[in-house]
């Protein structure tokens, strides 16, 4: 999705699977938590805005971000 995003926008836009979709399980990855508290516990915070981070979280919002650039943010809010 994220390629395609950056290729054809408008048929993205108009896709009604980016919108009913797509972008809620982003936002699903943003909310995830881990819900055991020893293995959180031990957990190095990788820096904000890492590039190369596998963190749910952090792939959330990279690829919202993205989504936001290529669609418009009016498309994504």
């Amino acid at each position: 999705m994220l390629a395609l995003s950056s290729q054809m926008p408008a048929a993205l836009r108009k896709a009604d699977e980016t919108k009913t979709m797509f972008i809620p399980a982003l936002v699903g990855m943003l909310t995830e938590v881990e819900e055991d508290m020893d293995t959180w516990a031990d957990q190095i915070d990788e820096k904000d805005g890492a590039v190369g981070s596998t963190e749910p979280h952090q792939v959330a919002v990279n690829a919202i971000n993205s989504l936001s650039n290529d669609l418009g943010e009016k498309a994504v809010l």
